[in-house]
């Protein structure tokens, strides 16, 4: 089966999350940190092999794909998630106002990579005017709705609390107007006690895991950057039920609904969104509205399903159609299985925990040549409650007795194929203690 690759930064990071969520809509993926590539490329055939191993490479970033190539790796395609790199004044470029002025120096030189897309439609648009012979596509964004959503229980009323406001990103950047926007906007409400701003910040950072439960304590979310490849902060917050006053940056007039647009500003002005917040203070109705309208949008237009398709176009060339009513009797994609025997049988529930725990959409299917024991059947039916149902497991399946070890692995391969006629790809699979 034909291989491909994704390569991130950090697998604790953002780049790292998102690769896994590809991964779960792509059964032959492969994806990995850009330390462990550059260190595969020190041994065992190095770069040669990587590149000989996987019909398409490609980088979740264009730093990525610059890194990369410097160590000899191929990238056939790329996201570019910033301005960084491909403009001279991205640390002051106003994206609703300026002029774009690009790095010909970096499109000179840039990877060889045939496809491209950008989350942002302006950035995409920049890029593929520079790059008109290469082919630059908008690649929707998605987020997980499962993760970033609102508060099960509600809070106290909006008319008898304190209005929440958020603000989220590298406060160290100069392009986040940090100290320059946010901070005279915290200023101006120093005294009123009806409002309180909460931060997610590198000098005051909440980890990656803790960020759908801040989100939750908002009333509203600030973005005051001049441009932004995306910002991820803002879908995080629709999907959590949290509107975004925001400057006209990225993607975030796209993904708003049609009342949120009212809060996105071709402003650097904090008078302006002092304007936007008194009036949210004064009408907690229309606050309302904002919530629901926010949450609805993500909900309806920005999942995972509702976009992966650009993803797997985009990246590895793949036409994806979403599921359907009418899907529920088409094939499931890829099966992992195989065979087991004698004392193998106690690691059948650890086989099956390790792959659904990492791979949620695949399913599992073992034989096993004996009856499991009443420990092992227990811990299936545990994982069946609390993690998945996509596993079966066959008892006393050609229960004739093994004479000789060979006969033993060789048995592993030899399943007929009229067990899997449920699916589109089978891995067959080692099971070793």
């Amino acid at each position: 089966m034909t291989k491909h690759l994704l390569v991130y930064d950090y697998e604790w990071w953002v780049l790292g999350a998102k690769a896994k969520i590809i991964q779960r809509y792509h059964p032959y993926l492969e994806i990995c940190s850009l330390k462990e590539v550059k260190d595969a490329t020190t041994k065992n055939g190095g770069a040669d092999r990587i590149n000989s191993s996987y019909e398409v490479i490609s980088a979740l970033g264009i730093g990525i794909a610059l890194s990369l190539s410097l160590f000899g790796v191929r990238v056939d395609t790329s996201q570019i998630g910033s301005y960084n790199y491909v403009m001279r004044n991205h640390s002051t470029y106003r994206e609703w106002q300026d002029l774009f002025k690009p790095n010909h120096d970096f499109f000179h030189r840039m990877i060889p990579a045939s496809h491209y897309g950008a989350i942002n439609p302006k950035l995409a648009n920049e890029i593929k005017k520079r790059l008109p012979q290469k082919k630059v596509a908008f690649i929707r964004p998605f987020v997980d709705t499962d993760q970033f959503s609102p508060a099960a229980v509600a809070r106290a009323s909006a008319n008898k609390r304190k209005l929440v406001i958020g603000w989220v990103g590298n406060d160290r950047r100069r392009v986040k107007n940090y100290h320059t926007l946010y901070k005279p906007i915290v200023k101006m409400f120093k005294n009123d006690p009806d409002v309180h701003f909460v931060e997610a910040t590198r000098s005051s950072s909440v980890p990656l895991k803790a960020m759908p439960e801040f989100y939750k304590q908002l009333d509203l979310l600030l973005i005051t950057s001049s441009n932004e490849g995306g910002p991820a902060p803002a879908m995080e917050a629709y999907a959590s039920g949290v509107p975004v006053l925001s400057t006209n940056v990225g993607y975030v007039k796209t993904v708003s609904g049609p009342k949120g647009r009212s809060f996105i500003l071709n402003s650097l002005v904090p008078a302006h969104f002092a304007e936007k917040i008194n009036e949210l203070k004064k009408d907690k109705d229309c606050l309302k509205v904002l919530k629901k309208e926010a949450r609805e949008q993500m909900v309806s237009h920005f999942t995972m399903e509702d976009t992966i398709g650009d993803w797997l176009e985009a990246l590895f060339h793949i036409r994806f159609r979403p599921k359907t009513e009418e899907d529920a009797n088409e094939l499931k994609p890829l099966c992992m299985t195989t065979y087991v025997y004698g004392n193998y049988k106690k690691f059948i529930p650890y086989y099956i925990y390790s792959i659904l725990k990492s791979y949620p959409d695949y399913y599992v299917k073992i034989f096993a040549n004996s009856k499991l024991s009443s420990k092992e059947s227990g811990s299936l039916q545990l994982i069946n409650q609390h993690l998945s149902k996509n596993f079966e497991v066959k008892e006393t399946y050609r229960p004739n007795k093994v004479s000789q070890a060979n006969e033993g692995k060789a048995r592993r391969f030899l399943l007929p194929s009229n067990e899997f006629n449920d699916f589109e790809y089978v891995y067959i699979a080692i099971l070793i203690s």
